[in-house]
């Protein structure tokens, strides 16, 4: 069983085995890229595992994809064949006047050492992008305008998650994470004035 920290993630697997989510769990404090605290994005130069396709490919992981909340927040999880948790898309809700923000989650095993010069990769149909991977779960955090939730918005077939050139996990991509990602952009619909409405009524 993973011990997620509750600072960090938002997953929690349950004493008894299988995976589930607690509510009460606590998401990162969301910082758009560029501003402090935020994701460090970096050169993406390998292309070997590039997708290509929007059609699922042989290599991908077996599992489903659940729409749940994490933190109360709207979220996409796909769990493995054995229940466990390996990617989250989450949508945190912007406090006032800034924007909503997009966060992926990437669970790795617990053994797993991640060093000051660890990397992620994640490679889309609609894009690739590299950050540094500081934290087991590797938390990926940006605002909804940023390139990153508009990749995360638009994969389709699979998306490929690469930690440090070794660990690779090909998840096949779902409606359920891109539907996380469009309900997260806001409203833009126009609202008109009561005073026009008021104008148009005389």
């Amino acid at each position: 069983m993973r011990h997620l920290p509750l600072s960090l993630a938002a997953l929690a697997l349950a004493a008894c085995g299988g995976g589930s989510v607690d509510p009460d769990a606590r998401m990162p404090t969301p910082h758009p890229e560029g501003s402090d605290g935020s994701v460090t994005s970096i050169q993406l130069a390998d292309f070997e595992y590039a997708v290509t396709s929007t059609e699922a490919t042989d290599d991908a992981m077996e599992g489903e994809w659940e729409t749940t909340t994490i933190s109360r927040a709207p979220a996409a999880v796909f769990s493995d064949i054995d229940g466990e948790a390996q990617l989250a898309v989450v949508c945190q809700s912007g406090e006032e006047g800034q924007a909503n923000s997009v966060s992926m989650l990437r669970y790795l095993p617990d053994d797993y050492e991640l060093s000051e010069q660890s990397s992620i990769a994640i490679y889309t149909s609609a894009g690739s992008k590299a950050y540094v991977a500081a934290d087991n779960p590797v938390n990926i955090t940006t605002s909804i305008n940023d390139y990153f939730a508009t990749m995360m918005g638009s994969a389709k077939g699979v998306i490929r998650v690469v930690i440090d050139d070794s660990d690779v996990a090909t998840i096949p991509a779902s409606e359920a994470a891109r539907q996380i990602v469009a309900d997260c952009r806001p409203d833009i619909s126009y609202q008109r004035p009561e005073s026009e409405e008021e104008e148009d009524g005389e």
